[in-house]
């Protein structure tokens, strides 16, 4: 249960709770069913396709990260060392999250930039050095419990909108403007036609199965009975936080107009 938590607040990022409800306060119901439905389905078929024989192999090799794991399987150093070497390029991300978690704390503690990124490297650095990959699971469970927490409390935000069910909801954005309550959006950047709603975005929910810090979770189980039961908890946990993406609807029921913007 607790590495399912913790792949479930590795799935979602910033875009899940901030980003991505705004594409679909612009977009409407288009964009909750590529963003909000068809990439969740493609996260669920890669767990269920990739987890249990990528953890079988795992457990065979002792492997404890992807790299390993490629290097043990395939007989080939080289390989191994090339993945990891291309897991190095993940720094890109680590940037853009380092920087933005450092403006955030220089802005609430009221200390310097150069203060905030310290604090922001130095934390996380000293509990994985010497908590490991367990410290890293208990802290992304607490994570997760807070973000779940959050997601309730948003989803619960919006239900006076459900009266009527769905049908009086879509009824409402349809209201505000009719390809707000289309299963695709003609007139959106993002969601134009079905290939664009459900075929690109559960592609996509299937490729991120495939990073490393999220497939190697499986290798953190003690056995394989332990497979199914982590299954359900992260995907469960992280179904609920795609959900947050309803309050991008909320959000244009409740401000039609504000933030718009030209869609082309």
């Amino acid at each position: 249960m607790l590495v399912g938590l913790s792949l479930a607040a590795n799935l979602t990022s910033a875009a899940t709770f901030v980003i991505n409800p705004g594409l679909v306060y612009l977009y409407g119901w288009a964009g909750y069913l590529g963003y909000g439905l068809a990439t969740p389905l493609g996260i669920l078929v890669g767990l269920v396709l990739l987890s249990r024989r990528f953890r079988q192999l795992g457990d065979r090799y002792a492997a404890l990260t992807l790299p390993q794991w490629i290097a043990a399987r395939y007989g080939d150093r080289r390989l191994g060392v090339l993945y990891a070497v291309l897991s190095l390029l993940l720094i890109t991300f680590m940037v853009l999250i380092v920087v933005g978690l450092a403006r955030v704390l220089a802005s609430v503690l009221g200390i310097g930039l150069v203060a905030a990124l310290v604090l922001t490297i130095a934390i996380p650095m000293g509990y994985l050095l010497l908590g490991g990959a367990g410290a890293h699971t208990l802290t992304n469970t607490a994570q997760a419990l807070i973000m779940l927490v959050v997601a309730v409390l948003l989803i619960g935000s919006g239900l006076s909108y459900w009266e009527g069910g769905l049908s009086g909801l879509l009824q409402r954005l349809a209201a505000i403007d009719p390809n707000l309550a289309r299963p695709v959006n003609p007139e959106s950047l993002l969601f134009r036609s079905p290939f664009e709603v459900f075929v690109a975005n559960f592609v996509v929910g299937v490729a991120v199965i495939t990073q490393p810090h999220l497939l190697s979770k499986a290798l953190y189980l003690r056995s394989e009975a332990d497979v199914g039961r982590y299954l359900l908890v992260g995907f469960g946990v992280a179904f609920v936080f795609f959900s947050v993406l309803l309050t991008g609807l909320y959000a244009r029921l409740l401000m039609p107009e504000a933030g718009w913007w030209p869609t082309r």
